[in-house]
């Protein structure tokens, strides 16, 4: 009687999710080789997968109005934007620029990204279960099934690491001699650091960039008159109101 039961529980979620998978307008579970057909087949949409994807990670979405509004608000750092990225963009066939290989190596700075991060990070607060006893590196004991919770968000303003100015945006201090220099990422916390550092880091780097490059070089943006720029608390930090943009095409 037990093996009979066993034996329906089973085919029953077998018929459940062949039918779940019929109705799943998305990329279909199969084993290694039918997936790769799958996948041919599908080639076109990958696309739109992939960006149905992304646009639901928090994560990924939630820096980029703290970036257009951090840089729109002063002219000054639209001017920095401009002179220390797109000066270093070789010049060559239309929208050569704008390729992965050349975003990913840096020629599109990162300075203005990373100090939006530092400033507003996509989780300001993270908290951490302990699984066994434990000591700190600066030696406080912690103890099992215990918590503990850093903050990106107090960290990147902190005076002790980033000087009297740390409240200000400064994408210079990204700079030395020109080139990007990056803060240890135990300072520097946004994405986390060591064994459990953001496995989505340069994914979510590339996009911005690509974003940044993209709109700045076609478009002003300006904030719409009164538009109240708030934090809305929650696990992500984002915009309580959204970023709400007046854009024209830049001749």
């Amino acid at each position: 009687m037990g093996i009979c039961l066993i034996a329906c529980a089973i085919l029953s979620w077998i018929l459940i999710h062949r039918w779940s998978q019929r109705n799943n307008r998305g990329p279909k579970t199969w084993p290694l080789v039918e997936a790769a057909i799958e996948q041919l087949l599908n080639y076109d949409r990958m696309h739109d997968w992939l960006f149905k994807h992304l646009s639901q990670s928090k994560t990924v979405v939630v820096p980029m109005p703290f970036t257009t509004y951090t840089y729109i608000a002063v002219p000054a750092n639209v001017e920095h934007v401009l002179k220390t990225n797109f000066a270093n963009y070789p010049k060559g066939e239309a929208y050569h620029s704008y390729t992965e290989v050349l975003l990913g190596d840096g020629i599109f700075n990162v300075d203005v990204i990373t100090e939006t991060l530092r400033l507003n990070p996509a989780v300001p607060q993270d908290p951490k279960g302990i699984l066994e006893d434990d000591v700190l590196p600066d030696g406080t004991r912690v103890k099992a099934e215990g918590m503990v919770t850093y903050m990106p968000y107090l960290m990147g303003r902190m005076e002790y690491n980033w000087g009297s100015d740390a409240a200000s945006f400064k994408p210079e201090r990204r700079l030395k001699d020109g080139v990007f220099q990056n803060a240890s990422p135990f300072k520097f916390t946004a994405f986390q650091a060591g064994p459990r550092i953001c496995l989505g880091k340069d994914s979510a780097y590339l996009q911005m960039k690509m974003a940044l490059a993209i709109l700045c070089r076609f478009f002003y943006f300006n904030l719409v008159p009164r538009h109240p720029v708030k934090y809305r608390m929650m696990t992500i930090l984002s915009m309580e109101h959204g970023l709400k943009l007046n854009v024209n095409k830049r001749l």
